[in-house]
This record gives structure tokens, C-alpha cells and sequence, in this order.
């Protein structure tokens, strides 16, 4: 157990990791680009981050989050986002299914917006 896992596990009890790769328009892997777990309508004093990652040259992340996530009620979805300076934000709601440890997922992140 490394001590990133080691220490997320002290606070937060059990983890499962949750894992997979932000990349741009034409699936290319995006480097470097900044990866967050959040719940959005956590309380009244504003969102909760729930763990953070940082994807590497090939645009793999992998956090852990807590494996009681899906016992918070069902009106209760966390969202995980991405943001890379020169690309538009990208996130996935799982409103139903939060995946497991053998479910990575595809974050794609856009072109700059034009204002």
C-alpha cells in the first residue's frame, strides 16, 4: 500500500481507486491536466472535493475515493471533473452508478471556448 493510499485510508476509511484518462477532441491523451471528485450539493457552505489527481503523459489519472460513496441517498450524485489550462472543462455525473476499480472512465476535454 503506498503512502498516498495509506494515509486517504486513515482518514477516510476504506477506498476503492477510480481511474482513467482525460483527453482532447480527437482522443489524444491529455498531460498534466488536473482531475477532481466533487459532490457539488454537498452542504450550504458550498462543494465538497471529495480527492484529486494529476494525469500523466498518457493522460492517466487514478484517485480513491471513499467505497461508501453510493450509501450518501439517492439524490445524491458525485461528479468528476478535469481542467487543463487551454481546454474547455469536462466532467461526467454519475447520477446512478459510480464505477468500480475495473471501470475506467473517459474524461474529454474541448477546445477553448471563443468569447
Amino acid at each position: 500500500m503506498g503512502v498516498t493510499t495509506s494515509l486517504a485510508w486513515m482518514i477516510l476509511g476504506a477506498t476503492i481507486p477510480l481511474s482513467g484518462t482525460v483527453v482532447d477532441g480527437d482522443g489524444r491523451p491529455i498531460a498534466g491536466a488536473s482531475v477532481w471528485l466533487g459532490d457539488t450539493n454537498a452542504t450550504r457552505s458550498g462543494p465538497e472535493t471529495i480527492a484529486t489527481a494529476g494525469t500523466d503523459e498518457q493522460g492517466r489519472f487514478r484517485l480513491e475515493r471513499p467505497d461508501d460513496l453510493a450509501g450518501r441517498g439517492a439524490a445524491w450524485s458525485p461528479t468528476l471533473w478535469a481542467y487543463h489550462p487551454g481546454r474547455r472543462l469536462g466532467f461526467i455525473e454519475f447520477k446512478r452508478h459510480i464505477p468500480g476499480a475495473d471501470e475506467p472512465v473517459r474524461l474529454e476535454l474541448g477546445p477553448p471556448a471563443s468569447t
